[in-house]
């Protein structure tokens, strides 16, 4: 059985410390935040519902 996007774990950390946060915002709007433990600037990426079954990037959010 699969896991839905709110399943999943808010705060999975990768081998080089990179903590990724991934859900819906709306039933159209998808946000994936990526991290470093170690610093307080996130890169989004914000993916809209594009008909019933795509996705598209709409932002890249990056830190000045």
């Amino acid at each position: 059985m699969s896991k839905s996007a709110q399943e999943m774990d808010s705060n999975e950390r990768g081998a080089n410390n990179i903590k990724r946060e991934m859900g819906y915002t709306d039933f159209n709007r998808f946000v994936v935040t990526i991290n470093k433990e170690d610093s307080q600037d996130p890169v989004r990426f914000i993916l809209d519902r594009e008909g019933l079954l795509s996705w598209k990037v709409k932002e890249i959010q990056l830190p000045i």
